[in-house]
């Protein structure tokens, strides 16, 4: 991967899903892409779908994309050998596992969803800086023990010591001064210019926001050894389609509740879900799951994987099921359909 043209979605991943061609000495892998705005593309080289210039940043040693790098060539071996037909060993589930892993902090999709939150953020600020009732919502959230958490605070950071007089006396004097800003005029207009400002650069910062923290995240480790062991406790095995034919999303790793109905991208849940499906080829999906017995068929991954998909999809050739798949692309629900954020969504302010 090393160089500007940086896959987001791995090239050792990608050729279980392409038609090789060209020489021993210098094969090809070209691969058909699906896209949501432009129907079916024609068989391109993978070393062209997937990749951004500089998605991880700058190249060079000590990059993340040399770190990718370095990675990628102690997984590429292990999927390889999979899709020989080889079975899967105990070995392997530590490998497997920093694979999933890997793949869903890796993913184009994961900066998506940050830039979205980055602008769902600002979307909820410009509700609250539109709202007259700003300051009585923020007064009534803060009770006798959040207002004395405060005050202790301010207190260690000038290295001060209070007895309880005084933190009754400054409890006392925050509540008042609480009491006064809600009713000056001038005081209100200016915290409204504030979080109004703070919603624009949210929202037009979004892009830069969602790649720094995105880049920073990868920066701090590819497969992060707490989501490694949420993964080894699946029973990993590797599912075999053969006259099938799987996609393969640039969303990577999919998965399925317990009942089989429901379906997400892995990406925001700390826990694993019941079951999790990664396609390594077009006949091959490793499945990871905590439910004996459940295993899902060929068309649900390919169903998941496509309505998460940032983009596009690849595969071997076009048909009239991947055709169909096409408009599915990108349909899923989002991150904020979550009922935490419904939630918040539910109990902000409604502009007028």
């Amino acid at each position: 991967m090393s160089g500007v043209n940086q896959h987001y979605l791995p090239q050792f991943l990608m050729r279980g899903f392409a038609t090789k061609g060209g020489t021993m000495k210098s094969p090809v892998y070209k691969a058909v892409e699906h896209h949501k705005s432009r129907g079916v593309m024609h068989a391109r080289n993978v070393m062209s779908i997937g990749a951004q210039r500089n998605f991880y940043g700058k190249e060079g040693p000590e990059s993340i994309d040399d770190a990718i790098d370095r990675l990628e060539s102690r997984l590429a071996p292990v999927v390889r050998r999979l899709n020989l037909g080889e079975l899967l060993s105990d070995d392997d589930i530590p490998q497997i596992a920093s694979l999933a892993t890997h793949l869903v902090i890796r993913a184009k999709h994961m900066r998506s969803l940050l830039e979205d939150g980055f602008r769902e953020m600002g979307g909820l600020m410009r509700s609250y800086a539109n709202d007259e009732r700003l300051l009585e919502r923020g007064a009534q959230r803060i009770d006798d023990a959040e207002l004395e958490r405060m005050i202790e605070e301010e207190a260690a950071k000038r290295r001060v010591t209070l007895t309880p007089g005084q933190r009754h006396l400054f409890k006392n004097r925050a509540r008042a001064e609480i009491q006064r800003k809600k009713s000056d005029p001038v005081f209100k207009r200016e915290l409204s210019e504030i979080i109004e400002s703070g919603a624009n650069r949210f929202e037009q910062e979004a892009v830069e926001r969602s790649e720094q923290t995105h880049l920073k995240a990868l920066g701090k480790g590819l497969d992060p050894a707490p989501r490694v062991a949420l993964f080894q406790q699946l029973t990993w095995s590797v599912a075999h389609f053969p006259g099938e034919m799987l996609i393969l999303s640039d969303v990577h790793v999919v998965a399925f509740s317990a009942d089989g109905k429901g379906m997400s991208a892995v990406l925001h849940k700390d826990n694993p879900p019941a079951l999790v499906a990664l396609p390594i080829s077009t006949e091959r999906a490793l499945i990871g799951s905590s439910v004996e017995g459940q295993l899902p068929i060929a068309d649900d991954i390919n169903r998941v994987g496509a309505k998460f998909a940032h983009e596009f999809f690849i595969t071997e050739r076009a048909t009239e099921v991947t055709r169909a798949l096409v408009a599915s692309i990108g349909t899923a629900p989002t991150i904020f359909d979550d009922p935490e954020w419904r939630e918040i969504r539910r109990t902000a302010p409604k502009e007028d």
